[in-house]
């Protein structure tokens, strides 16, 4: 159950633009054409002290970046590697630095990650602790944060550092690869009832892969306050009150409609940035000809076409999707199926909709928990037959990021 590409603000539309179509399925580079980039890049610097740094603030928005060309490189004495080097924050209270590496390739039978490292400095940049290879673990992300990152692939690389007072000697962080890893592989599962799509309609009986590593890929970075006694999993991240647990509740047939968030079960409501409204586009109906055409009305371009092959799981359904738009001026992610309709909208800036997950739950009857990280948990419920939707809310402030309406019935 996992969807795609975003946060939005007014201020930050155009960068977030740029992270929802940068690493589609598409546009991604090659393992090896990452790797002889890698060859050819000049070391940015002669020692760690000239390494170019960039501040992280506890309170911040996860930080989520490319690292390959373009990015600098350093001859480190674990290998070359592109790198991205942060000062960390001045405080004395204990912190959680998270890294996650996202699946590059729109397809896992092709894909490959950045498998990182990271390596803490002091003020004279003596390297002071290294993380391993055992250090990351395979985990799940979020529904709109696969779709975000990873062109829907909701496999990802997770690894994080504690920083308490004991550790106050350690000023900078720097996140790169090593020769070795760059030599190893990562063995991500199939998630069962999505291998046909996430293959690309092969291999569908195997049951892992082993996805190559390599000097380029997509990475988040996330400053989580801890206890100063033990550390914390990410897995006992307190819920927000009348939240279900997490997982393997399957959702009831019917649930109450919400009708000023819906015009109608399966219609939804397409905005403008700035709040003005497009049109209502209908799920399972809508096609991508119809779409263009109102959006045209009001000048606002379909903006270019983005393939990718995953599904989203809505209940007991698999909603499979090819192909979405980030239409230009509006804060919404549209998905068309095989049949060029319109079966996953995502607003990434929702009105009208319940600011919290316990406003939620009590609002939506049969709504669930769907997924679950260290940032954000998802909700889900049922509308009408073929409509759910989803809400993503932040686990810190417990306050929404983002909705997404999904048709789980076949099309015509």
């Amino acid at each position: 159950m996992k969807v795609f590409r975003c946060l939005i603000s007014l201020i930050s539309y155009s960068i977030l633009l740029a992270m929802i179509t940068g690493l589609s399925a598409g546009c991604a580079k090659r393992q090896g054409v990452v790797i002889r980039e890698l060859r050819e890049s000049p070391s940015c610097c002669t020692s760690l002290a000239g390494l170019p740094t960039e501040p992280l603030k506890m309170g911040q928005a996860p930080r989520t970046f490319d690292i390959g060309q373009g990015t600098p490189a350093y001859q480190f004495d674990t290998g070359k590697s592109y790198f991205r080097a942060f000062v960390l924050p001045d405080t004395l209270s204990p912190y959680r630095l998270k890294v996650d590496s996202y699946l590059v390739g729109g397809y896992l039978k092709t894909a490959y990650l950045f498998a990182p490292q990271l390596v803490t400095l002091d003020k004279d940049f003596k390297v002071v602790r290294a993380t391993t290879q055992e250090d990351f673990t395979v985990a799940q992300a979020g529904l709109v944060e696969a779709l975000q990152q990873a062109g829907g692939l909701d496999q990802k690389l997770s690894g994080k550092v504690d920083f308490k007072r004991a550790n106050a000697n350690e000023r900078y962080l720097v996140v790169r690869t090593t020769d070795a890893l760059l030599g190893a592989r990562t063995v991500v599962p199939v998630r069962i009832g999505a291998s046909l799509i996430a293959f690309g309609g092969a291999n569908v009986a195997r049951e892992e892969v082993a996805v190559p590593h390599a000097p380029a890929g997509r990475i988040s970075v996330a400053l989580l306050p801890i206890a100063d006694s033990a550390p914390i999993p990410a897995a006992a991240a307190p819920m927000p009150a009348g939240m279900l647990p997490a997982a393997t509740v399957e959702l009831p047939k019917k649930t109450q409609p919400a009708a000023q968030i819906l015009d109608a079960a399966t219609t939804v409501t397409v905005r403008l940035i700035n709040g003005n409204k497009v049109g209502t586009f209908e799920l399972g109906e809508t096609d991508a000809s119809a779409a263009r055409r109102a959006l045209k009305r009001v000048g606002v371009e379909m903006g270019a076409e983005h393939v990718t092959a995953t599904a989203v799981r809505l209940g007991s359904a698999l909603l499979p999707f090819k192909r979405y738009y980030a239409p230009p001026g509006t804060p919404h992610l549209i998905y068309f199926d095989d049949n060029d309709r319109l079966v996953l909208f995502v607003d990434l800036s929702p009105v009208g909709m319940p600011a919290t997950g316990g406003e939620f739950i009590r609002h939506f009857v049969g709504a669930a928990e769907s997924g679950r990280t260290p940032t954000s948990y998802e909700l889900q419920a049922v509308l009408a037959p073929c409509v759910s939707i989803i809400a993503t809310y932040s686990t810190s402030s417990d306050s929404l990021d983002s909705v997404a309406y999904g048709f789980s019935c076949i099309t015509k």
